[in-house]
């Protein structure tokens, strides 16, 4: 187990990988309920190469934030997340309310532009106020990845036929 917090670089093996769909529809998601629509919702950019993001997490390995975009390259991820670890105490705290009752959650902002969100919504404000303060810490005091991870559809995901369903 970790005994710090980290920055992690995760990456995908393609701009169609259903990972990479899932952690754009929470952002979109997030976007959604941002009150100035400052996350960019658009289509992912498609560039040749690997395709990746960011992610903090605590010192238990849970995730508390994940980047605001995705990236062509581990070096643009890394530098991008350094230069904002570098600023960290400029960054603005935007709390959200998600579309579905009880679903609250935050993204940081810098300079006006999104540059990192929760990673999951919340049951209630504070406890998504207290994990953005708590992702503030880790920021601070995480180790940077110095290299990336790929992710991938969890086992359960992966869908094995029954012997009576492949047989005539």
């Amino acid at each position: 187990m970790a005994t710090s917090p980290r920055i992690v670089f995760s990456t995908f093996r393609s701009s169609s990988d259903p990972m990479l769909a899932a952690w754009a529809r929470f952002r979109d998601s997030v976007a959604a309920a941002a009150p100035d629509q400052a996350i960019g919702t658009g289509s992912l950019r498609r560039a040749p190469g690997t395709w990746g993001v960011w992610r903090v997490l605590a010192s238990n390995n849970r995730e508390l934030a994940r980047s605001a975009m995705a990236y062509s390259s581990f070096e643009s991820a890394r530098a991008h997340a350094i230069s904002i670890r570098e600023r960290v105490n400029e960054l603005d705290i935007v709390l959200v309310t998600g579309a579905r009752a009880g679903n609250h959650g935050w993204y940081f902002a810098l300079d006006g532009t999104a540059v990192l969100t929760c990673g999951r919504w919340y049951g209630g404000s504070a406890v998504g106020l207290e994990a953005a303060l708590a992702t503030l810490d880790a920021m601070r005091s995480g180790m940077v990845g110095d290299s990336p991870h790929e992710l991938s559809a969890s086992r359960r995901t992966l869908r094995v036929p029954l012997r009576s369903e492949s047989s005539p």
